[in-house]
């Protein structure tokens, strides 16, 4: 991800990334910033994410049980209305 950010950021403007494309920016990392440049930013990522997923499962799981409950007398419609039909 910190490669293709800097590919993207750079926008061929920066002189070092310049040309170089995805292993020059490998090889750029390592050397300035060492093996631990590649995660950078990695602790933002996670602390955003955490209540990002725990509100997205628990509205998934919300809305499973209450649309699972309703969901035979939904199909009890349906199957009314396509005798209807026929």
């Amino acid at each position: 991800d910190t490669i293709r950010a800097r590919l993207d950021l750079s926008g061929g403007s920066d002189p070092r990334v310049r040309g170089r494309g995805f292993t020059g920016v490998i090889r750029e990392v390592i050397n300035t910033d060492g093996f631990r440049g590649f995660y950078r930013g990695y602790k933002l990522a996670i602390v955003t994410s955490i209540p990002i997923n725990a509100l997205y499962f628990s509205s998934f799981r919300f809305f499973q049980r209450h649309l699972s409950s309703s969901s035979a007398s939904h199909a009890d419609g349906i199957n009314g209305a396509e005798a209807i039909v026929k």
